[in-house]
């Protein structure tokens, strides 16, 4: 996993928990919840990665469950979307080349608002 992956992801652990709102400048500003949005972004980064990587679809599922699992209900916005919407969609968007900030906006997740 490349360094800014870790990094997002330490990054939305910690807000999570520390329930501390972190907003980069170029992250979109959040819909409902600044925490989800951070999580949405540090998971589809995440993903990106992966895929670059060679990950499988079955890999991914497993990442996803585990990140789930260590948020809570502090992440449970952005996992309930992605499943809604399905792995292969999320997959699908990354492949077409679309940032974070498409992926969890307004007219894919819906987690952050657009900018």
């Amino acid at each position: 996993m490349k360094a800014s992956v870790i990094i997002l992801l330490f990054i939305a652990l910690i807000a999570a928990v520390c329930a501390i709102p972190i907003q980069p400048s170029h992250v979109s500003a959040p819909k409902g919840d600044l925490i989800e949005c951070e999580v949405c972004h540090a998971v589809v980064y995440a993903f990106d990665d992966w895929l670059q990587e060679n990950k499988t679809e079955s890999f991914l599922e497993v990442k996803l469950e585990d990140i789930c699992k260590l948020l809570g209900s502090k992440g449970a916005s952005t996992c309930d979307a992605i499943v809604v919407a399905g792995i292969p969609q999320v997959i699908e968007w990354v492949e077409n080349a679309e940032t974070p900030d498409e992926a969890c906006g307004p007219d894919q997740l819906k987690i952050c608002d657009s900018l």
